[in-house]
């Protein structure tokens, strides 16, 4: 029996299963998306005038789109990764306008705390649409066991679909961190959600550590300066927020939650420096960290950058000499697995007499 038939005929009939996924994914997006005037609205805080049965049914039908999608994730082995391209994107944009629709104006306290459970879930399920299998799809590549240009390009633009995601959501669900210090004991709603949003963060951590992983690389020149930074900066914008608001550190659940930020932070970004000793001998994956790293800079400032690194290993060095080993520092004290931090320093400090003084390892004078 002449089999080629046969496999044809799956190969169609595949074609036509993700033809008619891929049609039910945008159908589902344009009753989901934001119009310009929600998105602008959103954006100033203001209300809009809409039909009040529909403000109020979108965020529930949202919730049951989410439910289903977290439930029926796409399954990358059972297709070539290029047929499902589309798919994949439209996905992604269907988790974040559920996401949008559960989190924004009219929607139901209920549907917002819903929302900000299951936001560990959907950013792993985001991240996983960036995950490039080795040799998948089509065109050419994979020769080495790396993607295809194909797959690469798919993961990259599911990256941007990421970043999107974490531009926007976060946000959002940062700003309930807080509750209003004039908030009484009737505002149950406000604490519940702070509540979660300080069981959310934590969860999200590891998910975020998990875009670190090299079977994101053909991703990282995206995620890695852009939904990561992102993260990292939103949380250090709002650690800034809170020192300013508790600097006589009268409000001891401000300072605890300073000291939790602070925390976050620290392991997020000593994760990204770590990474770059990883790929060391990797151009392209160095880049993308050295990029991040110094968007990450930006995003949160000089000074709140040095507060989280340790250019020098004190109690290391200490123990190197005792045990008459070489040192791992360069001129100056300053590690050599941390040298490379130096022109990223210096270029947001503008001099480099300037970015000396703030490390605070060398006079300012120094050449």
């Amino acid at each position: 029996r002449d089999n080629s038939g046969e496999a044809g005929g799956n190969r169609q009939g595949e074609a036509v299963s993700m033809g008619m996924v891929r049609e039910v994914m945008l159908t589902l997006l344009s009753c989901l998306e934001q119009t310009e005037k929600e998105q602008e609205s959103m954006e100033n805080e203001n209300n809009i005038v809409v039909d009040g049965s529909v403000e109020r049914e979108l965020p529930k039908f949202a919730a049951r789109a989410l439910a289903f999608l977290l439930q029926h994730r796409l399954n990358m082995e059972d297709s070539s990764y290029a047929s499902m391209g589309d798919v994949t994107v439209a996905y992604g944009r269907c988790l974040l306008s559920c996401m949008e629709r559960m989190l924004g104006l009219g929607s139901s306290p209920a549907a917002e705390m819903l929302a900000m459970k299951l936001l560990p879930n959907v950013l792993t399920s985001m991240l996983r649409l960036c995950d490039a299998p080795a040799g998948g799809g089509s065109g050419s590549g994979g020769a080495n066991g790396g993607a295809t240009s194909s797959s690469a390009d798919v993961a990259e633009a599911c990256g941007t679909e990421f970043n999107r995601f974490v531009s926007r959501v976060l946000p959002v669900v940062m700003s309930h961190i807080v509750v209003d210090g004039e908030s009484t004991d009737d505002d149950d709603g406000a604490k519940n959600l702070q509540r979660v949003v300080l069981e959310t963060i934590p969860s999200c951590l590891p998910v975020m550590k998990q875009a670190l992983q090299i079977q994101y690389r053909n991703a990282w020149g995206s995620i890695l300066s852009g939904g990561y930074a992102s993260f990292v900066t939103n949380l250090a914008l709002k650690k800034l927020e809170i020192a300013e608001s508790s600097a006589d550190g009268s409000d001891s659940n401000l300072s605890e939650l300073e000291s939790n930020l602070q925390s976050w932070l620290t392991t997020l970004v000593a994760s990204l420096l770590r990474l770059h000793d990883d790929v060391e001998k990797d151009g392209i994956a160095r880049s993308a960290v050295e990029y991040a790293t110094s968007a990450l800079i930006r995003g949160m400032g000089l000074e709140l950058f040095l507060s989280m690194v340790n250019f020098v290993d004190e109690d290391g060095e200490k123990q190197r000499k005792k045990a008459g080993l070489t040192s791992t520092t360069t001129g100056g004290g300053i590690r050599d697995d941390r040298a490379w931090l130096l022109p990223l320093l210096k270029q947001s400090a503008g001099t480099a007499s300037s970015t000396s003084s703030g490390l605070g390892l060398m006079p300012a004078t120094s050449t």
